[in-house]
């Protein structure tokens, strides 16, 4: 697996430098042993948010147990501004870890479970006292002081975990899916205090989820991790419009897959593909180079269609556009939006889902129906197959 398909906003200041960083674990069952890290080398800018996004197994955990040193490596090394802390031990790294689980001490007060990292230090009581204030009032938890865990919600428990993980100021603040024990509306508030937190701190974050509203709310960069290695790194507008492959348009947002006929490059940004006949423009996108290199005219291609680009229309083609028209086989409606599933005519293996704000009422399953697809919409997404 190659390290990126996709990294077009590259860190002009890293301080985080990983390289060729493998990692096998063994298994009693195959007596072998299991790949989970595979040569994977990427960098994280100075005061950048990135989230490693993956589903269970891709091996985000173990990532961030080897940068904060409960793990090692088998092979690689990881340069943290620009020194080697490849063997140093947990407690030498200037890095902290919040974990889901919050790992707060249950026999400590609030103010003596973010002051634990200092007392370690031996810092004067005043200094901690003043720290301890200041982590308080970062996290909006001042007057807390003297509570304990369990008379804390989720949340405010959380926030006491990020005090404490904050307050020696480390230069790097790791993440591993802090909000997975949260309810939806207080996880949704948690994203903008993280965001807020990491913004007024100036502290680089590296955060690990699954969640994929998580990574596109709050994070600079996306990592879309998948097999021990990275298909795509890139910012959130990237990662959801342009999507480098298949994997990675199925894995972020609703995403439909077009099949296409490539025709010819029309500019450095967009080609010409036909589509059931119609001739479309659509954006390179993320495409790899060397993929894109060998792509003839007729060459078969499929193309990464956001659900809100299809439009519901007459049978009249708006300018710059195409026609899909076909048997609508499926309506939902959730929270607003209505979720329109059609075959297009011409394309009988294709399911296509359009959005809509508000509702169709003239619409119902085994009707036709039209959408438009404009010009510089769609994106070229490479076959899963090919990679």
């Amino acid at each position: 697996m190659t390290e990126t398909l996709s990294d077009t906003h590259s860190p002009a200041d890293p301080i985080l430098d990983v390289r060729n960083l493998s990692k096998s674990f063994g298994t009693e069952k195959t007596g072998g042993a299991v790949e989970v890290l595979k040569n994977l080398s990427f960098t994280v800018g100075r005061g950048e948010f990135l989230t490693i996004l993956g589903a269970s197994g891709c091996g985000k955990t173990t990532l961030l147990r080897i940068l904060c040193g409960l793990e090692t490596a088998d092979e690689g090394t990881v340069l943290l501004d620009g020194g080697d802390i490849t063997a140093l031990a947990p407690e030498k790294r200037p890095v902290n870890t919040v974990f889901q689980s919050y790992a707060l001490f249950p026999h400590m007060t609030v103010y003596d479970n973010i002051a634990y990292p200092l007392k370690l230090k031996h810092t004067p009581k005043s200094a901690i006292r003043r720290r301890v204030g200041e982590m308080l009032d970062m996290v909006q938890m001042t007057g807390f002081e003297g509570r304990y865990p369990a008379a804390l919600s989720g949340g405010q428990r959380q926030r006491i975990a990020i005090a404490r993980a904050l307050i020696a100021s480390p230069q790097i603040l790791l993440l591993d899916e802090p909000l997975g024990a949260l309810d939806f509306h207080l996880r949704r508030r948690m994203q903008t205090e993280l965001k807020r937190i990491q913004r007024a701190l100036g502290i680089t974050f590296l955060y690990i989820t699954h969640d994929q509203e998580e990574a596109l709310n709050m994070s600079d960069r996306i990592a879309i991790m998948h097999g021990g290695g990275f298909l795509q790194l890139d910012t959130p507008a990237v990662i959801y419009d342009s999507p480098a492959d298949t994997r990675c348009a199925r894995f972020v947002g609703e995403s439909n897959l077009l099949p296409a006929v490539f025709s010819a490059p029309v500019d450095c940004d967009l080609v010409a593909v036909s589509v059931g006949g119609q001739t479309l423009c659509v954006r390179r996108g993320a495409y790899p180079p060397d993929a894109f290199a060998a792509l003839k005219p007729g060459s078969p291609v499929t193309l990464s269609v956001r659900s809100e680009q299809l439009q519901l229309c007459s049978s009249t083609v708006p300018a710059d556009s195409i026609l899909l028209s076909g048997s609508v086989s499926e309506i939902s409606f959730a929270g607003g939006v209505q979720h329109i599933t059609f075959t297009p005519q011409g394309l009988p293996d294709t399911s296509l889902v359009a959005v809509r704000y508000g509702m169709e009422q003239n619409l119902a399953p085994g009707m036709t129906a039209a959408f438009s697809l404009s010009d510089g919409a769609a994106a070229l997404c490479l076959e899963e197959s090919a990679t």
